[in-house]
């Protein structure tokens, strides 16, 4: 899957792979809100289709995702550090 240029992470010391292993999405599946848990600050949140197509964009931990069509979609979070964490959701 291509996420429109976006690069993955490389994780360089057990912290920063603890870091990326405790970002998560809850609940997941979800039909109204997705909540990003994550102990680091976020500075941008993007959601892809299936088709790698952006259909949200977001700097919240909370996102209303109620207006999206039903179906599986990725979520592509930046944190403050730079670094990327690519997650995946159902929408319900």
């Amino acid at each position: 899957l291509y996420l429109q240029g976006k690069s993955t992470v490389v994780v360089n010391s057990a912290i920063e792979e603890e870091e990326l292993l405790e970002t998560t999405i809850s609940p997941n599946p979800s039909s109204s809100h997705i909540n990003i848990i994550s102990y680091s600050k976020i500075s941008n949140v993007q959601i892809f289709n299936m088709l790698g197509q952006i259909v949200k964009e977001s700097n919240s931990k909370t996102i209303d995702i109620s207006a999206l069509e039903i179906g599986n979609y990725i979520v592509s979070i930046e944190l403050a550090n730079q670094r990327k964490i690519v997650r995946k959701f159902s929408k319900q």
